[in-house]
């Protein structure tokens, strides 16, 4: 009997030890990381997403901590959308506490795929967050240039496309960086490898990516599109796409003329070998995934059928085929083979 009490006491103390250092453990994983940051809560976003979320941004420790933190409250579906600034010392418990009363009521902005720059300079004045003038101040300037780690010339096509949150506290320089440092977090260790493979700087996948992504809407069709621009520049040929013709032009009116295309502007991709010296727009991911990974094909050009998508051919006699059903005709029955 005493040897049986013996065990007992043994195996409940021990078991009290393992549940002490149990909860040791987990109030330590309740503490501050001291890293500050933003974080967007996005609508319709579980507790859990959000715990990976902020574990993902380095602002806790442990996100089956924080979850399990949150559901012992019993307020976890009280967490509110929006973007969120925290600082240095709060631990998961003040991170929570944030995230539950929703302290600042933000405002949004979506800057869409194939929005040039000075697009984005019209949104942000109309925010209210600078004047054109100002955001267009920034488009050159060497304070957020630097931000990138390769050289480009100006901010086109290194805002990333997105919504974006903010409060009547944000300024320009806030909105730019963190629009930059989206663009930036794209970049993979896949992309990287393929940039490698392909011997291109970041600069020149961007500004393929923004050709694509001015030159077709349909996303299923951004690999093929790519594939003829890759086949191009194997071949030494021109890229000759009308979006770089319109990207150099001050006052584009909608229709491309003869001295259009004759224009000897940096960008114009009918008069200037290779790729254009920067983007022509801002790209979304799905253009930068085709830009580095193209559809396999020996098609050599492309043209507008009238409804978003393209006819693609191997050859110039097919092409012009293809130029004369869909574009002088007009016709939107398939072209016959």
């Amino acid at each position: 009997m005493k040897k049986l009490l013996k065990i007992l006491l043994v195996t409940s103390l021990g078991l009290v030890l393992a549940l002490g250092g149990a909860f040791l453990y987990y109030q330590s994983q309740l503490e501050s990381t001291h890293r500050g940051g933003f974080l967007v809560v996005e609508s319709g976003k579980s507790l859990r997403q959000v715990a990976q979320d902020l574990e993902k941004a380095g602002l806790i420790k442990n996100a089956k901590a924080f979850e399990l933190y949150a559901r012992l409250q019993k307020r976890s579906a009280s967490i509110q959308e929006g973007e969120y600034e925290f600082k240095e010392d709060l631990d998961s418990r003040a991170i929570l506490a944030k995230l539950l009363k929703g302290e600042r009521k933000v405002k949004k902005f979506t800057l869409p795929e194939g929005y040039r720059y000075e697009q984005l300079a019209r949104i942000l004045e109309k925010e209210g967050i600078a004047s054109y003038k100002e955001a267009m101040a920034a488009f050159k300037s060497e304070d957020y240039l630097k931000k990138l780690p390769f050289a480009a010339i100006s901010l086109e096509g290194y805002v990333f496309p997105d919504t974006y949150y903010y409060d009547s506290r944000t300024k320009l320089d806030q909105i730019l960086n963190r629009m930059i440092d989206r663009f930036l977090s794209q970049i993979n260790e896949r992309y990287q490898k393929r940039l490698t493979e392909l011997g291109w700087t970041p600069a020149e996948w961007i500004s393929l990516a923004s050709i694509i992504q001015k030159e077709s809407g349909q996303v299923d069709e951004m690999p093929l599109v790519s594939s003829v621009f890759h086949n191009r520049l194997k071949k030494g040929m021109l890229l000759q796409s009308d979006p770089t013709i319109i990207y150099g032009l001050e006052n584009f009116d909608g229709n491309i003329r003869r001295a259009d295309i004759l224009n000897p502007h940096a960008f114009n991709t009918y008069q200037h070998s290779g790729l254009p010296p920067g983007p022509i727009t801002n790209p979304g991911l799905e253009a930068m995934e085709a830009a580095l990974f193209p559809a396999e094909s020996d098609y050599l050009f492309f043209v507008g059928k009238g409804n978003g998508t393209h006819y693609f051919s191997k050859d110039l006699n097919k092409h012009n085929q293809a130029v004369r059903h869909y574009q002088i005709k007009g016709l939107r029955t398939p072209l016959k083979d």
